[in-house]
């Protein structure tokens, strides 16, 4: 037994020995992930201290430290790594390139893969920045990471599983290692991928990338006529070309179509795409929010355009088959789209109004002005008013109205002043009739402001043979001479109300109705105290006799007033307001008053 083991042995106390080693425990042990020690065969002899290769960190000449030294300094390394590909007779691996990047301020390692398109394969950041370990490097407990002296041309680092064989390095990568007298070989050939080579020579010939490939088919003019006479498409001779140049480039056009000349006719907004990697349109109507248009997605479908279609019989196409084929010049291209400009797609003139910013850069670059964008005014129509239909006899008018509105009826909701009851006007009225039985009969009639209904109420007389009481519910009721609701204006006294099928006079009112209709001149005009008085003393001297009759009288009742100013064209309830503007104390007309106006 080697004598270093035995005095390692020595210096440690029998109750802290191990199983006889007094070797640190790794760090997998604690965690479980011991490897038992007949798998390896453990050294028993101190190994001699070893002189560790110098870095580029071991900057002892300078006195910048290393994280500013090496600050934004990285190498850069680019290689592959092969993928097993199982239950496939087309390949048995395939190769993955990536980019490994080295951070020299803290000796992080970084690995990229390239976005291959269509590979199916989730790529960009294959392996975050940070130290990566070496395998089994934990096993004694000394964990050891990867540096820049294990990354070079030709070397094969195994990172998490993976091996990665590193092909080549930029300019700075080699020239930093050079500095640190590393000379580096040339850059290794990636090997051949024949499943990614298949792909792209297959996508070659179907996308005419491929000049030279026929399909192992020699081409007969006359065999391309008869195809194409039959429906097969013809491509021409500068398709593969354009196609090249052009695939994924598209411009976009908005135009509008003014179809108000026919009944019931719009003006239609499009979005007209110009495909030019085979010259081909397709057009897409725009539809406006609540337009009433089904969405139907397009209007032309893609493919090429002619400018001017010949339509031969009842059956013909706009291609129609013809002895040589269709020059190029008939075919819209891009050259023919300006803004302003009238296009004819199937006998619908069509103007283009304006371009998106990527369309006006591409006519900008060939020397072609666009022009400024057009703006059309649509003429704004108010949508006619609604007109409700007649009451169907159910209910009240409000609720046929709520019937209108919604298609599950709603109670009508009632405003604050709807509510407010406080404002009644009370009329005393006697039925305009020729009855004997109801010439003599008093109502009282009642209007309420704050929702405009009425009511009718019969006050009982002695030996009437009438027991009197409510002669008519409240509610809103339509003048049968306007079709419209009673309104505050059609009650005032000396006014005929319609209702029930009877004829109501009113020939008095309350004081409170009296004060407040005349407050409220405006809604009342018949009892605006001095539109009554101007009107009646304007009459009065036109005619001396009239006031003549009253010269030697002091006052005069509503009833006398009334007698003498009949035949005035006036209403009753002006001569009531006239009564009140030169009322004397005991509630009657006071002549004098009336005479020293009219003086």
């Amino acid at each position: 037994m080697p004598s270093g083991y035995l005095e390692k042995q020595a210096a440690v106390p029998m109750m802290l020995r191990r199983h006889g080693d007094v070797t640190p425990k790794p760090r997998g042990h604690a965690l479980g992930q011991h490897t038992p020690a007949y798998v390896y065969v453990r050294e028993l002899e101190v190994p001699a201290p070893s002189v560790a290769p110098i870095t580029v960190f071991d900057s002892a000449k300078s006195k910048v430290p290393n994280f500013i030294a090496l600050d934004k300094k990285v190498l850069r390394f680019e290689g592959y790594f092969l993928e097993a590909v199982h239950e496939s007779n087309l390949e048995n691996y395939r190769v993955r390139k990536c980019v490994i990047l080295y951070y020299l301020e803290d000796d992080t390692i970084q690995i990229l893969e390239p976005k291959v398109e269509n590979s199916g394969i989730l790529q960009g950041n294959f392996v975050k920045r940070h130290k990566i370990p070496k395998p089994e490097s934990d096993v004694h407990g000394d964990m050891a990471y990867y540096t820049h002296d294990d990354l070079e041309i030709g070397a094969e680092v195994t990172f998490y599983g993976r091996t990665f064989h590193v092909q080549s390095a930029d300019k700075f990568t080699m020239d930093f290692l050079l500095e640190h007298g590393r000379r580096q070989r040339r850059d290794l050939v990636t090997p051949r991928d024949a499943y990614t080579e298949a792909r792209k020579a297959h996508m070659a010939r179907e996308t005419g990338a491929d000049m030279d490939a026929n399909y192992g088919k020699k081409q007969y003019p006359m065999k391309e006529f008869m195809e194409a006479s039959l429906g097969k498409f013809a491509r021409p001779t500068d398709h593969r070309k354009r196609f090249n140049d052009h695939d994924r480039h598209v411009l976009r056009w908005f135009a509008l179509w003014d179809d108000t000349s026919k009944l019931y006719g719009t003006k239609h907004r499009y979005t007209i795409h110009f495909f030019l990697a085979d010259n081909t349109v397709e057009i897409r109507e725009s539809y406006e929010r609540n337009s009433g248009s089904d969405p139907f997605p397009k209007l032309l479908n893609r493919s090429r355009l002619l400018l001017q279609p010949k339509l031969e019989g009842p059956f013909a196409t706009a291609l129609s088959s013809s002895d040589e084929r269709t020059p190029e010049g008939d075919f819209f291209s891009w050259e023919h789209l300006v803004v302003g400009s009238y296009i004819n797609i199937y006998n619908r003139n069509i103007l283009l109004l304006d371009a998106d910013e990527s369309t006006r850069e591409w006519y900008k670059v060939h020397g072609i002005h666009v022009g400024p964008a057009l703006v059309v005014e649509e003429a704004k129509t108010k949508p006619p008013a609604f007109v409700p239909p007649p009451h169907n006899g159910l209910g009240s008018d409000m609720d046929s109205l709520g019937s209108c509105y919604h298609l599950t009826p709603k109670p009508h909701r009632k405003s604050m002043e709807e509510t407010d009851n406080k404002i009644i006007l009370r009329f005393c009225a006697a039925m305009d009739t020729a009855k004997p039985e109801d010439v003599h009969r008093r109502f009282i009639v009642s209007f309420m402001i704050c929702d405009l209904s009425v009511m009718i109420m019969e006050p009982p007389q002695r030996n009437s043979g009438i027991g009197g009481g409510k002669f008519m519910e409240r509610g809103v009721h339509k003048n049968p001479l306007t079709g419209v609701f009673f309104q505050k204006t059609d009650f005032y006294v000396g006014a005929r109300i319609h209702l029930v099928g009877r004829v109501f006079l009113l020939d008095n009112m309350d004081e409170y109705s009296a004060k407040y209709m005349e407050a409220n001149g405006n809604d009342f005009p018949f009892a605006d105290r001095k539109k009554a008085t101007a009107k009646i003393l304007a009459a009065l001297r036109a005619t001396p006799n009239r006031v003549a009759k009253v010269r030697g009288q002091k006052e005069l009742s509503v009833a006398e007033a009334t007698r003498w100013l009949e035949g005035l064209d006036l209403v009753q309830h002006e001569v009531i307001a006239f009564v009140r503007a030169f009322m004397s104390d005991d509630g009657h007309l006071d002549v004098a008053q009336v005479l020293a106006q009219l003086q």
